[in-house]
């Protein structure tokens, strides 16, 4: 997922032109879960029902995410571990959200745990990258255990139907299917160390999300899950690739909010005129979040505010607050990262 940094030093810029790896998540794969997740928010929109609009369109993007990508491994059995995992992670933070120094805990505690999944394979990375998203968010999002319960539903809802959609596809494309060999876990438990790389990311991980979430919880920004969900997308183990994420971050959401911002001047849409920007910002963060980060980031930053507004949420307010939580999330990584200089290795 991370634009090549082998020979550029932190900062490389080239990264951010450089579109020649592997289109993985193809723009067929892509629009079609774009499409079933602009579907689900037209549903619950003509349903009357905003407030679902919220995690079913999330369960739908982030199972859409987790399928595309390297592998061939059979799209159910992915897709599928992902929804779950999205679920849970949503009810636990939902749960603890309105205690805040549980909520600090709990966050470092499951970067520790995501960051050290994600050692496993490239799959299991980006799983576990979601699932602590997906966390950050209903953490900075609490509510009535009612409402979380429901969310938790509707996630798995977007999930399935997602899921059943792409193997239904993939059975008619007959699809060769080749399943990935994933080392069992109790291997990496054997060669735990404190010295591996990826050990030393969970904790500076731990720590950054614990430091971003106490920030989040006593400001009292709207959206506040803002903050450490962009220190859980930034984190890598090597200081290089931590730089590049950082660089591609900031310009992705600078451009994505200035595209929104120009949205709203010009056109100034209201309502259901949000889903065609849904759709847009939805098909671009599944086609590139392999591929290229920053394209990505525009995708995210378009999808999320398009979503939001569709609930009735003031856009223009928001836009701002962003850039700023963004700005102090990469503040925090880059500082994170650099106090370890063992990062530097690769």
């Amino acid at each position: 997922m991370d634009p090549s940094t082998s020979g550029h030093g932190p900062w490389n810029l080239s990264s951010l032109l450089d579109f020649s790896r592997p289109a993985h998540a193809a723009w067929s794969d892509a629009m079609r879960g774009a499409g079933i997740t602009t579907l689900l928010g037209w549903i619950a929109l003509t349903l009357n029902a905003p407030r679902a609009l919220l995690p079913l369109t999330l369960g739908s993007v982030f199972t859409a995410i987790a399928e595309t990508g390297q592998g061939r491994d059979h799209p159910w059995r992915t897709m599928a571990w992902t929804t779950s995992w999205l679920m849970v992670a949503a009810g636990f933070g939902a749960a603890i959200g309105e205690n805040t120094p549980l909520a600090v805990f709990a966050s470092g505690a499951m970067g520790f745990i995501c960051a050290s999944a994600a050692s496993r394979d490239k799959r299991t990375a980006v799983t576990s990258l979601l699932t602590l998203v997906v966390f950050t968010i209903y953490v900075g999002y609490p509510g009535p255990i009612v409402p979380a319960l429901q969310d938790m539903g509707l996630i798995l809802l977007g999930g399935v139907i997602q899921t059943l959609v792409c193997s239904v596809v993939r059975a008619f494309q007959q699809v060769k299917h080749e399943r990935l060999c994933i080392p069992p876990i109790w291997r990496h438990l054997r060669t735990f160390r404190t010295s591996d790389a990826h050990v030393r990311h969970g904790i500076r991980l731990a720590i950054t999300l614990m430091v971003a979430t106490a920030i989040s919880e006593s400001t009292g920004l709207p959206h506040q899950y803002w903050l450490p969900m962009s220190v859980a997308w930034m984190s890598r183990a090597q200081l290089n690739s931590t730089c590049q994420r950082v660089l591609h971050r900031l310009l992705g959401t600078l451009i994505g909010l200035g595209f929104i911002a120009l949205v709203v001047r010009w056109i100034g849409p209201q309502g259901a005129h949000w889903l065609p920007l849904s759709l847009l910002g939805a098909g671009i963060l599944i086609a590139y979040v392999w591929v290229h980060y920053a394209a990505a980031v525009v995708g995210v930053t378009i999808w999320i505010i398009a979503a939001f507004a569709l609930v009735g949420d003031p856009v223009i307010d928001t836009l701002w607050n962003r850039m700023l939580d963004t700005t102090i999330a990469s503040a925090i990584v880059l500082m994170a990262v650099w106090i370890d200089p063992r990062a530097s290795e690769s």
